[in-house]
């Protein structure tokens, strides 16, 4: 029995073995997938960049004035930017234009702008410069503007010095110190201060409010109102003399000087603005303000009308 067992024993481990022998592995294929990976490099951004192309169109019309405008100024404008810089060059012609009298060349003007911007951690601001060039007139601005991040407060000034041919130099002073922002209003205090230098005694303050109302916002077309109320005007012009306009004998103004006190609400321009995205980089806009005046100089009451119509390209 013990020999029987020892014999099946080796039989069972041979066949094993031969079966061992016989089994064959199949071979395992793992197909690698190989990507291509490509890396785009961005071409650097050149230093001074195109920012906005674009023309103005400009009417201005006192009473008594031209009967189309007194001042139509066709301007050229062209900006460009670096990270931290926006640069403007504009440059155009005026005219005085009437029916009866035609259309004559008055002046010409070239105007440079400089913006240099810096970012604080809760507000931003930028410091600037103008220059412009008329006839027997050089204009040298020092400018700043500010506005917090959540677009609540903002504000500018602009300090000007003007350099005249044939009449007086004198500085002036505009500023918006603080505008304040609620929902679609924004209210601010303006003040101008105008300075008369050596022989010239001009001395002309001006306070006003400022409101700006968003009317509409929609996907291509923004409507916006603007008003100017003079709280006062006061101050001597032409060196102490009071400035009035001049009539003929049937009332009509034949001539106007500048100047003029005005009291709180006898001086108000109200703005209607509108512009429209034609595509997204190429806008139309254009305005129309209104004056009405009741100086104290005057004696009765004028107007002041301005019209701007132009369009700009974004790049």
């Amino acid at each position: 029995m013990k020999k029987l067992s020892i014999v099946l024993g080796a039989l069972v481990a041979v066949s094993s073995l031969a079966q061992a022998k016989e089994t064959v592995v199949a071979p395992v294929i793992v197909e690698e997938t190989v990507r291509e990976v490509v890396i785009i490099k961005e071409a650097p951004k050149p230093w001074l960049r195109l920012k906005s192309i674009g023309q103005e169109i400009e009417v201005e019309n006192n009473s008594g004035s031209s009967n189309i405008g007194e001042s139509v100024y066709f301007a050229n404008m062209v900006n460009l930017e670096t990270d931290n810089w926006d640069f403007g060059l504009q440059a155009g012609r005026f005219w005085n234009v009437d029916t009866k009298e035609g259309m004559k060349k008055t002046n010409t003007r070239m105007q440079l702008d400089a913006w240099r911007n810096f970012k604080a951690e809760s507000f931003k601001y930028s410091l600037g410069g103008r220059y412009r060039a008329q006839k027997d007139l050089d204009r040298f601005y020092l400018r700043g503007k500010y506005s917090t991040n959540t677009g609540m407060f903002a504000g500018w000034v602009d300090l000007f010095y003007n350099s005249t041919t044939g009449s007086s130099d004198s500085y002036v002073v505009e500023a918006m110190p603080a505008n304040v922002k609620f929902g679609p209003l924004t209210v601010g205090y303006f003040i101008s201060q105008h300075e008369g230098v050596g022989g010239n005694k001009e001395s002309i303050t001006e306070q006003q409010i400022r409101s700006y109302l968003d009317l509409y916002k929609g996907e291509k077309l923004t409507l916006k109102l603007e008003n100017r109320l003079t709280i006062k005007k006061s101050g001597d012009a032409s060196n102490g003399k009071t400035n009035k306009f001049t009539y003929d004998a049937e009332g009509n103004v034949t001539g106007v000087k500048r100047g003029g006190e005005y009291g709180f609400g006898n001086r108000n321009r109200t703005y209607l603005k509108a512009a429209y995205k034609v595509t997204p980089a190429f806008e139309v806009y254009g305005h129309y303000a209104y004056e009405f005046q009741k100086s104290k100089d005057f004696g009765r009451e004028t107007y002041y009308g301005n019209f701007v119509a132009g369009w700009n390209y974004k790049f």
